[in-house]
């Protein structure tokens, strides 16, 4: 029996291109030790698992009060079914399949707290701090105030008497933003970075003549790991979404982006000088 075990051990090892010229010799030492069996390759059945695709969920979470009788989950539903009917843009983004209602609690006394002292405990910007620091003032993109931070900043591109627009945010300043803008304008490797860089290398390989222009639409504050609140993200999806017209550049998947402001309260990304 060990030489059996040897010789179907070492059977394994052969591919199914080899196994009708290398089985004879295997079949005759079986034959030898008593056994009259026939080697035959078995395909194995294995299933191919089942494509899992998520789907984007956006949640609705309004603060919960026992003092509140009304049924706000489902008015909130119907109000979504309402203004965003077949007919509307955004209706494979707005829908009862792909939003969901849940209730979550207020904030509690040492969260107030801490807003709060925040709020008042930190430190003011002067106003003489500087806002540009361009060489040439008449160059610069954002009407001398190019190192604005926490900003939502609009693009308008215009060629042929048409305009295009491009809604943005940036936690730094927009001088890095507009920096890797200008990157992707130059180099075409990066000319699928953004809706605008795509929109710019299309007219450019037109040869159409067009002008870019910057403006900034809003202030608004980051992420905060104490309000776990993004007003920055939440303040861009609203310009897009109220946005009337066709020219807007953006897709309708920046609508349901996560928030990427976060990661720097993760853990993983803190990094710590070791001495």
């Amino acid at each position: 029996m060990l030489e059996i075990f040897k010789i179907y051990q070492n059977l394994c090892f052969f591919p199914y291109s080899n196994l009708n010229t290398a089985k004879q010799p295997y079949e005759n030492a079986l034959l030898l030790s008593g056994y009259n069996y026939k080697m035959q390759y078995v395909k194995p059945n294995v299933q191919t698992p089942k494509r899992k695709r998520r789907r984007k969920i956006l949640w609705f979470n309004p603060p919960f009060s026992e003092n509140v009788k009304t049924n706000v989950g489902r008015i909130f539903l119907n109000l979504v079914k309402k203004h965003f009917n077949k007919d509307h843009r955004y209706k494979k983004i707005f829908n009862k399949n792909n939003i969901k209602v849940s209730y979550s609690c207020v904030e509690n006394m040492g969260q107030i707290i801490k807003k709060h002292n925040k709020k008042i405990l930190q430190n003011k910007k002067d106003d003489t701090e500087q806002k540009c620091n361009c060489k040439n003032r008449l160059e610069c993109p954002l009407e001398n105030n190019c190192l604005a931070q926490n900003i939502i900043y609009q693009a308008t591109v215009t060629a042929n008497d048409k305009e295009a627009h491009y809604i943005g945010l940036t936690e730094r300043t927009f001088k890095d933003s507009f920096y890797k803008h200008s990157l992707s304008f130059h180099n075409h490797s990066y000319s699928n970075n953004t809706e605008l860089s795509k929109y710019f290398w299309n007219q450019r390989e037109k040869d159409v003549d067009f002008s870019i222009s910057w403006k900034i639409l809003s202030h608004a504050s980051p992420y905060d790991n104490i309000s776990n609140r993004c007003n920055l993200c939440l303040l861009e999806k609203y310009f897009i979404i109220n946005y009337k017209g066709k020219g807007l550049l953006n897709k309708r998947n920046e609508m349901i982006s996560k928030c990427r402001h976060e990661n720097k309260f993760y853990i993983k990304n803190y990094k710590t000088a070791i001495k």
